[in-house]
């Protein structure tokens, strides 16, 4: 189920339709509504370095994709394609493909696309996977260096089935946050890609590190 948010600098807005629709899995929501505090900052781990493996920071985890993803290319950026295997588990890049991190006054992360690291055509144009240390109802990240680009998030069940699809446009630098309609507490991993001219860093990511209790 795929759907497009249209997002402006200082929020979002969202373009609503003629037709009812049925209630999408997840729904974009402020940021500081977030019941979650900032989990992953990636201050523990070293700055401007190129992670060939899978990335631990906070209590989460980081590479390019899950297992059983198709990865492809669009010019210098990565696709992704197909539906993770069961359970859901990382699968890191080819070398200097993966992830890495980047000082941007505070440290992010950034998925490197095909160019291969250092070159600044791969650097924040890779897909990035994060995999949660329990299912989430709602979870949220800071995107900085964006530039008017879109990014497409995945969300997936423990077992690597795909709950939705979210197409955020438009992109600046902000917060953004998402809640599984119903609280439901199923969302084990995402994935992100993105077209931005400019190539996109993550940062803040806010999840739950317990099992979110009913809502």
């Amino acid at each position: 189920m795929k759907r497009v948010v249209a997002l402006i600098a200082v929020g979002f807005a969202l373009v609503a339709s003629a037709i009812p629709v049925q209630a999408a899995p997840i729904l974009v929501v402020s940021s500081g509504t977030l019941t979650a505090g900032v989990q992953t900052n990636f201050e523990d781990v070293a700055t401007n370095t190129n992670f060939n493996g899978i990335l631990v920071s906070g209590a989460a985890s980081f590479a390019e994709r899950f297992v059983g993803q198709t990865l492809g290319a669009s010019g210098d950026f990565d696709t992704l394609s197909g539906t993770p295997s069961n359970p859901l588990t990382l699968q890191t890049g080819a070398a200097n493909q993966n992830v890495s991190t980047q000082l941007n006054f505070t440290n992010v992360l950034a998925g490197l696309g095909n160019a291969g690291y250092p070159n600044v055509n791969a650097v924040g144009e890779g897909s990035v996977a994060v995999l949660f240390p329990v299912s989430q109802f709602e979870l949220g990240f800071d995107i900085q260096g964006s530039n008017g680009g879109s990014a497409t998030v995945s969300f997936f069940r423990a077992n690597g089935s795909l709950i939705d699809t979210v197409v955020l446009n438009n992109l600046m630098s902000g917060s953004f946050a998402f809640r599984q309609t119903g609280n439901i507490a199923d969302i084990a991993g995402i994935s992100i890609t993105n077209d931005d001219f400019s190539g996109i860093g993550y940062d803040n990511f806010r999840y739950s590190v317990l099992a979110p209790s009913p809502v």
